[in-house]
């Protein structure tokens, strides 16, 4: 399913309940940050070399895939609420990092990454 039409799915349902009234872009935001943080408390003490072995689990994993589309929705309630195309926006984004991160660079060095320091 595209973006936009996932927005015209949770809009029409949103709509259908009368929940606009609530959605106010703050509101929103708050909501779509303690979503994230739901998702993070999941993977929270999963060491990094055992997320995937954690994931294994069936209910583990829907667990998480229950987060992360608590994530999406709110993104794209927010984009809603603030008038923004998400479509666009990310489009918009890979252009502007295709420019800013060329093929030719290769990888980037990330500030604090462990990997990468002495």
């Amino acid at each position: 399913m595209e973006s936009r039409d996932t927005g015209q799915i949770l809009a029409s349902f949103a709509a259908r309940r009368n929940w606009g009234v609530h959605h106010l872009p703050r509101s929103v935001l708050l909501a779509l940050v303690r979503e994230v943080g739901e998702a993070a408390e999941l993977l929270q003490w999963v060491p990094d070399n055992q997320v995937s072995h954690w994931l294994d689990s069936d209910d583990n994993r829907d667990r998480f895939a229950g987060e992360l589309a608590d994530v999406s929705i709110y993104l794209h309630y927010l984009a809603q609420s603030t008038g923004v195309d998400l479509d666009e926006a990310v489009a918009h984004k890979i252009r502007v990092n295709e420019q800013r991160f060329p093929e030719e660079t290769g990888s980037i060095d990330v500030p604090g990454d462990r990997t990468t320091s002495p």
